[in-house]
């Protein structure tokens, strides 16, 4: 898969996902998390009707695999953009930049066979 239709087929199943307009990215570039995957990471900020709204998203592909993430955020009143910029960083930083894809093991449910001694015969 590639990156691009990874994000197509993203913006298929959540039509939500902001559209990323050149005028509103503030920050874009490669992402190393999750790894073994091409990522890019775009952020952006513009008004709205209630403020300012602002978005971090990463789209991402590997052999046979897409990755998306997805974070908006909208504030209004006094330092709205303080505020947006503060969450933004914040995700982009310290939550984005640090995924993983968890292997099989750690996603496979975990269950403990009991074994109940039969009974011996007296």
């Amino acid at each position: 898969m590639r990156r691009a239709e990874c994000e197509a087929q993203a913006r298929l199943e959540r039509p939500a996902i902001p559209i990323v307009r050149d005028d509103a990215v503030v920050d874009r570039h490669a992402l190393s998390a999750p790894p073994d995957f091409d990522n890019e990471l775009v952020v952006g900020v513009e008004p709205s009707k209630l403020g300012i709204a602002g978005y971090a998203l990463v789209f991402g592909a590997s052999v046979g695999r897409c990755y998306a993430a997805i974070f908006i955020t909208k504030v209004s009143g006094k330092d709205a953009e303080l505020e947006v910029a503060a969450r933004l960083d914040l995700v982009a930083d310290r939550i984005l930049s640090h995924v993983r894809v968890r292997s099989v093991d750690e996603r496979a449910p975990r269950r403990h066979l009991v074994v109940t001694p039969k009974p011996s015969p007296d």
